[in-house]
């Protein structure tokens, strides 16, 4: 994947627009918007198959796979009818031709880049969610838009060794279907339980994708049950930080962690995760509210302080105050604002 990618999904967390996109499929029976192979999956009871590509900036990988496999009379017999397939294409042409000049540039033409660019994002944010180490690449999805798996494709260069890697993941995709099962049948509590196996199964750069379910966890299981309440407290903390800086409210996403530490379902380690992050989003974003810093950091190490990462953030309440030029507090005394 080139240079361009990386830096762009690097600021996906500040920055996605959606719009709406042709929901028609290329001659190769591809879509090219997520949300429309969704739409197909859950209609027509499909898995979706992804393939992230980079036509052009590749050397020429992404044109082989397409070539060798999706472009086949066999493929379209076959993988395209099986699955809702959807190929988001990363190519430096397709973003660079959003580039123009807003001085001299028409509003037509600044419309068409707009959009071309909201497109770009959108589709960064579903491949955020994936651990891709370059393009091209092929996920197969739930018709709900969870991840099941990758599929690999790195020593695939025709039809026949494609349909033996997308072979081997069947049997994962019957688990990944019985698992998205439990989460929608039987009792709350089951249902919770359910959630969190799934959770579980998911890779944690993917749970993002199951946002839905996350937000559900708490209200299936209102008296705290399964002992789990804490884990989704710090759960919907991270999807909704993440969705207020895509909105570029920074200080709500700070605020929402600090609110995480404060519910009654969170146990002291989960505490220091929580003001830890908190502290550390500021940091990240840019704040210059040292006291601020410093003192979610404090709470952080108070909350736990035999922890394994007790020691870590003693050196982060260090590092802040030393940007301050003011002495750190003794340990175990607490700094204004922590009283």
């Amino acid at each position: 994947m080139n240079k361009k990618i990386y830096v762009l999904l690097s600021l996906c967390a500040v920055c996605a627009l959606f719009i709406g996109c042709n929901a028609k499929v290329d001659k190769n029976g591809f879509y090219h918007d997520f949300d429309d192979a969704k739409k197909a999956a859950v209609s027509e009871g499909k898995n979706i198959l992804l393939f992230v590509s980079s036509f052009e900036d590749d050397n020429g990988a992404s044109s082989l796979l397409q070539n060798n496999v999706f472009a086949t009379q066999e493929a379209k017999n076959s993988i395209a009818k099986k699955y809702a397939c959807v190929n988001l294409n990363f190519s430096n042409a397709e973003y660079e031709s959003a580039s123009i000049d807003p001085a001299t540039a028409s509003n037509k033409a600044k419309k068409q880049a707009e959009k071309i660019v909201a497109q770009y994002q959108k589709k960064i944010a579903i491949v955020s969610n994936l651990a891709i180490q370059g393009t091209p690449s092929v996920f197969l999805f739930s018709p709900e838009g969870y991840l099941i798996c990758d599929v690999p494709v790195a020593e695939i260069s025709d039809y026949a060794g494609f349909m033996a890697a997308l072979e081997s993941k069947a049997e994962l995709e019957i688990t990944m279907k019985n698992l998205i099962a439990a989460t929608v049948t039987g009792s709350n509590l089951e249902r919770a339980s359910g959630i969190d196996v799934l959770y579980e199964a998911t890779a944690p750069e993917s749970r993002g994708l199951l946002k839905e379910l996350i937000l559900q966890f708490n209200e299936l299981d209102k008296n705290n049950e399964l002992q789990l309440g804490g884990k989704y407290v710090l759960a919907v903390a991270n999807i909704q930080a993440l969705e207020a800086s895509v909105e570029q409210r920074y200080m709500d996403a700070v605020q929402i962690f600090a609110t995480a530490a404060e519910s009654p379902l969170i146990s002291g380690i989960q505490k220091q995760q929580a003001y830890y992050m908190a502290g550390y989003t500021m940091a990240q974003l840019g704040m210059n509210d040292l006291d601020a810093i410093a003192s979610y950091f404090q709470k952080s190490y108070e909350a736990a302080p035999d922890s394994e990462y007790a020691p870590q953030i003693q050196q982060m309440i260090m590092m802040a105050y030393a940007m301050k030029q003011t002495p750190a507090p003794e340990e175990g005394v607490a700094t204004e604002g922590n009283e």
